[in-house]
């Protein structure tokens, strides 16, 4: 069965889910709205699909089975809920919401209304990605000792001044670690486990938000590995994510989506690919639609089959919940579990 998909928001990155949309087998995108509806006229007019002055109207199309929220971070519950409540399925942007307890109604209105409530990870889709997930639950790590995620970003204090919401608390939800860095903290999750401790530091140490610039964490995984975070968008240039994971057995190190090193006891060296010269790092919209569309691809199937979308709420609430936990940490000096 074809899915229909509408989207909420016309901004930075809604071209990318167009355009994964348009590479998906099985779905189509056939409407937009936005805030501004000069936008919402333009971006349908590019791309020869509907537009809706207002959310309302788009949420009354009987067309639409699925509505992708590209909004600022501080309205995707409020979208998603009046989505939910229309009948329809909603995939939220990273991330989920600002604050947990908008995300516990964002997940209680999708159990109320019966439909699927997904979160965008498109990370966990790359073909690396999974071979490391592979690699890690078959053991041929070890046991996992140590996780080291760096995400050192570059944002002019132009790109925060582009638009109002940028940089706020109310609906940015945070900075280095809620906007740029919260795709890698639900990788370091994916691949290393949950954490049951966090101490964190969160600073604004360049830019003139209100929000952290720059921030550092350790914490206490699940399975007794230890992990470092460090998340900042004001490194100049901006260099590429980059994840560590050492066990007992060996080592694998991704850079963004590709696996740079490859150590592991008993096993051959293996051809390793390089990471991407142009990365979202320092150029915002240097996002690649291709892990994108093996999400939304996924999702498709998971409609289809009327399962489980492969990245729900409950999940990607953890991702929050570890930022969120840092922040607290930073402010009241003291180790906080999520």
């Amino acid at each position: 069965m074809a899915i229909r998909f509408a989207l909420i928001g016309c901004g930075t990155i809604a071209p990318m889910h167009a355009d994964a949309i348009s590479r998906t087998d099985g779905g189509t995108l056939v409407a937009v709205a936005s805030r501004r509806a000069e936008q919402a006229q333009a971006f349908a007019a590019a791309r020869g699909i509907a537009w809706e002055p207002d959310v309302s109207s788009l949420l009354a199309r009987g067309d639409v089975d699925v509505v992708t929220i590209c909004t600022p971070s501080g309205l995707h519950v409020e979208m998603a809920v009046a989505a939910l409540g229309a009948g329809k399925h909603v995939i939220v942007e990273k991330p989920l919401a600002v604050s947990l307890a908008q995300a516990d109604a964002a997940i209680e209105a999708a159990r109320a209304s019966g439909r699927m409530l997904a979160v965008i990870s498109q990370l966990r889709f790359a073909p690396d990605v999974i071979e490391t997930r592979r690699a890690i639950a078959g053991g041929r790590l070890g046991r996992l000792l140590l996780a080291d995620l760096s995400m050192k970003y570059f944002r002019s204090q132009q790109y925060y001044d582009s638009a109002a919401w940028r940089g706020t608390w109310a609906m940015d939800g945070g900075g280095a670690l809620m906007n740029q860095g919260i795709h890698g903290v639900d990788l370091l999750l994916h691949l290393a486990g949950a954490p049951k401790t966090i101490y964190g530091y969160a600073r604004t140490l360049a830019r003139r938000i209100e929000v952290e610039d720059t921030a550092v964490a350790v914490a206490e995984l699940e399975g007794g590995c230890l992990a470092t975070i460090t998340g900042t968008t004001s490194v100049t240039p901006g260099f590429p994510r980059r994840l560590g994971l050492h066990g007992e057995r060996g080592s694998i190190v991704l850079e963004e989506t590709r696996i740079v090193r490859w150590e592991l006891e008993g096993e051959p060296e293996r051809p390793l690919g390089a990471a991407p010269a142009a990365t979202a790092s320092s150029v915002p919209t240097a996002v690649g639609t291709g892990e994108f569309a093996l999400q939304y691809q996924a999702i498709v199937h998971s409609l289809n089959e009327r399962r489980p979308p492969p990245v729900g709420a409950d999940e990607a609430r953890r991702a929050l919940a570890a930022v969120l936990a840092i922040y607290e940490s930073s402010r009241s000096g003291r180790p906080v579990t999520p």
